[in-house]
């Protein structure tokens, strides 16, 4: 579980909010505050995703007005966690996120019940959150190599 000195690090450098599982606050995205610690680069991507899904959804006033807030929201805004790690096990490997509207279902995707369940790094979560409409989402990583470094290319067999 996050403390609260990083709480505070994360949502006062990163502009990443740190929240439950359910939160209460309608934010573009969040970190649930029982997953291990992220890297710098970890949350450099979560914060460019919450900048990513906030203009990919709303006209240009209100992503500004969203931006301009200390930590982004949006009242009605359904919610994306990220959670890092596994407590079961005290393993910091592998993410995975939610939706705040999720009733019914695992509590966190990929699910750790799952025969085929592999640990994700966050890019591949954030790719399975965007797999609908993949191409604005590579196409942001692509202008972003920065945050979003391009995956090695497997070596020739």
């Amino acid at each position: 579980m996050l403390g609260n000195t990083d709480r505070a690090t994360i949502q006062d450098e990163f502009k990443v909010p740190v929240d439950s599982s359910h939160p209460g606050t309608y934010w573009i995205a969040c970190l649930d505050y029982e997953s291990f610690l992220p890297t710098n680069l970890e949350l450099l991507q979560i914060r460019s995703f919450i900048e990513f899904s906030t203009k990919r959804t709303y006209r240009e006033h209100y992503q500004t007005k969203i931006l301009e807030k200390p930590l982004a929201s949006c009242s009605g805004h359904n919610t994306l966690i990220f959670l890092k790690g596994l407590r079961s096990n005290e393993s910091d490997q592998g993410w995975r996120f939610r939706r705040a509207s999720w009733e019914i279902g695992p509590m966190y995707v990929p699910s750790i019940t799952d025969a085929d369940y592999r640990p994700h790094t966050l890019v591949e979560v954030m790719d399975i959150v965007e797999k609908n409409i993949p191409e604005p989402w590579q196409k942001w990583k692509q202008e972003h190599p920065e945050i979003f470094p391009p995956e090695p290319k497997e070596a020739a067999k």
